[in-house]
């Protein structure tokens, strides 16, 4: 369809006509494009084309967001965003995003949105500081504004921008923050806590940064009650579960201080299932086996959280459905088929972590007792 209009207006328009013809030109700079510099230069004649042709020509060409050749001239300034090219190109390629996206419009922008972004967002990450700037006032002046129309790249943005709040006190930690904000209030709540938890369960590379967020901004608004935090049980469920498994110490520490704050351990006014608990616990107990003083720590805190006096006569209830479930995650794990010696001691490493809980002192040797000694007798056995 976009090559037929192109034709047409070619026809109608010699304006439009002469127009395509130099952006086909432009392209043909970049395929000869050898050197850094050469890239700069063949950007800088495609910002001159696009700005020659401005929006006084409009009843002479026809059409100002039809843009000839649109999927190669895309795919020549995502080139441009490359990691191995120097500052000099990703700017003037961060020039040229802007006078394209100035001509095309917040309509063409959200027809065409996966075309024109994913160059653009792949940038972000490996910007210098000056680009990185340059790159969130492009953000907030051309994909705020489309609102609604931002979901179906939202997850590829803010993941683009995770990067930029990894370190608070970077010089772009703020503005990156409040662009992350904006993001949200253009979409809504509930769609921008779903690509947070979608991005927790599949993309391992952000997961240190999306935990503070996640952390911060349920702080914000109150926990899992608020309205559109919690759009997906399966999808959070899945995000928790596999930041438990990360190979990283660090979004193992990130992921159990969201869970302290926000997840208290069994309670049912998260929505997850007694079987979502005990598969959960599960997950967490074998970090005990990592003999990290700072995870066992935040594992001791979540399971057997402090209760202030006042509020003991409404936790005993709690507390003991804590404990079932943590028994029964340990009693799970004591019954696992285990093919090597490591993986047999697991569960005792994990008995012995939390026997230093004095209020699971009584409770392990009484409900783990047998299954503790059947565990033994079956590895004596082998």
């Amino acid at each position: 369809m976009a090559d037929r209009e192109v034709e047409e207006l070619s026809k109608q328009f010699p304006k439009f006509k002469s127009f395509a013809t130099e952006v086909e030109n432009c392209l043909s700079l970049f395929e000869r494009s050898k050197e850094w510099s050469d890239y700069v230069s063949a950007l800088s004649r495609l910002i001159k084309v696009l700005q020659r042709h401005d929006f006084n020509d409009v009843g002479k060409m026809g059409s100002l967001s039809v843009i000839p050749d649109k999927a190669l001239v895309a795919r020549r300034l995502a080139q441009c965003t490359n990691s191995i090219l120097p500052s000099g190109v990703h700017r003037k390629a961060l020039d040229a995003y802007r006078v394209l996206l100035t001509r095309i419009g917040p309509s063409q922008l959200a027809v065409d949105l996966v075309l024109w972004s994913s160059g653009l967002f792949s940038l972000f990450p490996h910007a210098n500081t000056e680009c990185k700037n340059i790159q969130l006032r492009l953000i907030v002046d051309f994909y705020i504004p489309l609102g609604m129309n931002l979901v179906p790249c939202l997850e590829g943005l803010v993941m683009s921008l995770l990067p930029g709040i990894e370190d608070e006190a970077a010089a772009f930690y703020s503005d990156t923050a409040a662009c992350l904000d904006l993001v949200k209030h253009a979409t809504s709540t509930e769609h921008f806590f779903k690509a947070l938890w979608w991005l927790l369960g599949s993309s391992a590379n952000v997961r240190l940064p999306l935990l503070a967020l996640l952390n911060r901004q349920m702080s914000r608004m109150g926990g899992v009650k608020a309205a559109g935090v919690m759009p997906s049980k399966e999808v959070v469920f899945r995000g928790l579960s596999v930041s438990l498994e990360d190979s990283s110490i660090l979004v193992q520490r990130g992921l159990l201080d969201l869970v302290i704050s926000h997840f208290p351990h069994a309670s049912e006014d998260v929505g997850f299932s007694s079987q979502d608990w005990l598969l959960l616990t599960r997950t967490a107990l074998r970090l005990y086996a990592r003999r990290d003083m700072s995870l066992t720590r935040r594992l001791h805190t979540w399971f057997m959280p402090a209760v202030e006096e006042e509020e003991a006569a409404e936790e005993e209830e709690m507390s003991k459905r804590r404990k079932n479930i943590l028994m029964e995650a340990v009693s799970s794990l004591l019954c696992e088929g285990y093919t090597d010696t490591l993986g047999a001691t697991l569960p005792f490493r994990v008995i012995r972590s939390l026997m230093e809980k004095v209020e699971l002192r009584e409770t392990i040797p009484q409900q783990l007792g047998v299954p503790i000694l059947r565990a033994i007798c079956d590895a004596k056995l082998q």
